[in-house]
């Protein structure tokens, strides 16, 4: 039967980013950063094993870009991120489910954890007052896991992948720089409605 439900999720996301200092230049992968997330979820379930929902998640993102001895520069992005996605869903009390569509988010916080390196190849900093990141983020996510059903209350374990297409360089210092996150969580879900 259709029916919607309320819940919150909380995991772990690790994030990764790629940039270009220039154009034409070759492109360089820095590590990401872990850190903990956690998300307000209202889900609709429709009669015909499929469904939307909306979240209101705290995220953060970054890098990490080190040396070989572990000395360099992090940064980390804090938003408030909303992905709206479609859920398919297979199965009855135990469902194994697929989740697409976009996000988009806002920058509540950019700060610089470490500045040890600087120069030409170096991604520059954004916690600063003259950095000025861009405050929007958007792009998609996409994620399979399982569902499990137990009268009014749902548990959910989940994976999911993020890709950014909004990127914080908003001075032009930079050619490009993309991040991605990998989320790793579980969800408790109430019905409210049926």
């Amino acid at each position: 039967m259709a029916q919607t439900s309320v819940g919150f999720r909380a995991g772990y996301t690790e994030s990764s980013a790629t940039y270009r200092v220039t154009l034409g230049s070759f492109p360089r992968t820095v590590t990401g950063v872990m850190a903990p997330t956690y998300s307000f979820v209202i889900e609709q379930f429709f009669e015909k094993n499929a469904g939307a929902q909306v979240e209101f998640q705290l995220l953060t993102t970054g890098y990490a870009a080190t040396d070989t001895i572990n000395i360099g520069n992090e940064t980390r992005f804090d938003y408030l991120k909303i992905p709206i996605l479609s859920n398919f869903y297979l199965g009855n009390s135990g469902r194994f489910h697929i989740k697409l569509g976009p996000h988009i988010g806002y920058l509540l916080d950019a700060r610089d954890v470490s500045r040890v390196m600087e120069g030409e190849l170096v991604i520059p900093t954004y916690g600063q007052p003259d950095d000025r990141p861009r405050k929007v983020m958007y792009g998609l996510t996409a994620g399979v896991g399982l569902s499990k059903l137990f009268g009014k209350h749902t548990l959910q374990g989940e994976v999911r992948y993020s890709y950014e297409f909004g990127r914080p360089e908003s001075q032009e210092r930079i050619f490009d720089i993309n991040f991605t996150q990998l989320e790793f969580s579980l969800a408790y879900l109430f019905r409210v409605l049926e």
